[in-house]
C-alpha cells in the first residue's frame, strides 16, 4: 500500500474560533480512524457489515456525506475514511486562525468530503489540503485557505 504525508489547513473567523475547534476536529479524526479501521476488518461482509459500520460511527459517515452503495459494499470508501490521527508524522495544532494537521495515509486518499466537513460541521470558512507528493519546501504555505 502507498501512503504519503498529508497537509490540511483550516481557517476559522478567528484565533479563538480555531482554538475552540481544535479538541472537536481533533477528536472526529480520531472517529474517522476508528471507523477506518472497522471498515479495514469488516469491509466484505456486505450491506450488514455496512449497516452496523454506520451505526457504530454515524457522525462520521454524515459529516463525510458517504452515500449508501446499493450494490458494491467492499470499496466505496477507499480514500474517504483516510485519518491521519495517530498516524506517522502525525501532528495537529494551531497557527493563528488556522487549525493544521497532517499524518501519513494512503497516497489516494480522498480529503474533499473530510474539508467539507470542516467548512460544514465545524464552522470553518475555508479549508484546504496537500500531499507531499506534490509538495515543495513549506507544504502549509503552499495550501491556499
Amino acid at each position: 500500500m502507498g501512503e504519503a504525508i498529508y497537509y490540511a489547513k483550516v481557517r476559522f473567523e478567528s484565533q479563538e474560533k480555531a482554538e475552540e475547534s481544535l479538541p472537536k476536529v481533533e477528536a472526529f479524526l480520531k472517529r474517522m480512524s476508528e471507523a477506518e479501521d472497522k471498515w479495514q476488518e469488516t469491509r466484505d461482509g456486505g450491506k450488514d457489515a455496512d449497516d452496523a459500520r454506520r451505526l457504530e460511527f454515524p457522525e462520521v459517515y454524515l459529516a463525510l456525506k458517504l452515500p449508501k452503495p446499493e450494490n458494491e459494499f467492499s470499496n466505496y470508501c477507499a480514500g474517504k475514511l483516510s485519518s491521519p490521527y495517530g498516524q506517522e508524522y502525525w501532528e495537529i495544532r494551531t497557527d493563528g486562525d488556522c487549525i493544521l494537521f497532517s499524518g501519513t495515509v494512503w497516497h489516494f486518499a480522498d480529503w474533499e468530503p473530510l474539508m467539507d466537513a470542516m467548512k460544514q460541521c465545524f464552522g470553518a470558512i475555508v479549508a484546504g489540503y496537500l500531499s507531499d507528493e506534490y509538495a515543495e519546501t513549506d507544504i502549509y504555505s503552499q495550501i491556499s485557505v
